[in-house]
């Protein structure tokens, strides 16, 4: 019994430490634009995002995201109104393997997001708004390997937020970790 247990922590161990060498956890960081259409308002801005993620096999993955939404203005009959905001999403990425170097892949889930609106009138505030909540997201993508370790993704991705099309057109450098 005294080497069972010293033996099964071993292999417990050693188990996990393979585990973690042979790791399908993967992060990015990139950037690109948005573009928010409501009720007359149209405008584009930068964005920044940072994603992480766990591939399960060559298809399937889970991912956990934030995107920071620069502001946005225009002019909706007569009044100046300036949107700014965040995006936090979770979802599965459903890859297609083309070859060893591309893939193409589509991502569902659930993005929670708050938006800060201003309105102006002769450039003095009048209104400030905050809106937060939580809506369906989709994406359409591809991956192209550069390295054994580094990816450049290309995307475009869209929230359903009621009244509103907030779209995303994005390119980030995805590092693999591990030695698999």
């Amino acid at each position: 019994m005294r080497t069972v247990i010293p033996l099964t922590l071993l292999c417990l161990s050693s188990g996990t430490a393979m585990a973690v060498n042979e790791t399908n956890l993967y992060g990015a960081v990139g950037g690109g634009i948005h573009r928010i259409e409501s009720q007359g308002f149209d405008d584009t801005a930068p964005t920044i995002r940072m994603i992480g993620g766990y591939r399960f096999n060559d298809i399937i993955a889970v991912e956990a995201g934030y995107t920071r939404l620069f502001d946005t203005s225009d002019t909706v009959e007569g009044v100046r109104v300036k949107i700014d905001g965040n995006s936090w999403e979770l979802g599965t990425k459903l890859s297609y393997p083309i070859n060893q170097r591309y893939n193409g892949y589509g991502r569902i889930g659930w993005s929670f997001y708050e938006f800060d609106a201003k309105v102006f009138d002769q450039d003095l505030a009048l209104i400030t708004a905050d809106e937060d909540g939580d809506a369906f997201t989709w994406a359409l993508g591809g991956r192209v390997r550069i390295t054994e370790r580094m990816d450049i993704n290309g995307e475009y991705a869209r929230i359903l937020v009621d009244n509103a099309d907030v779209d995303f057109l994005s390119l980030d450098l995805a590092y693999r970790f591990g030695t698999k």
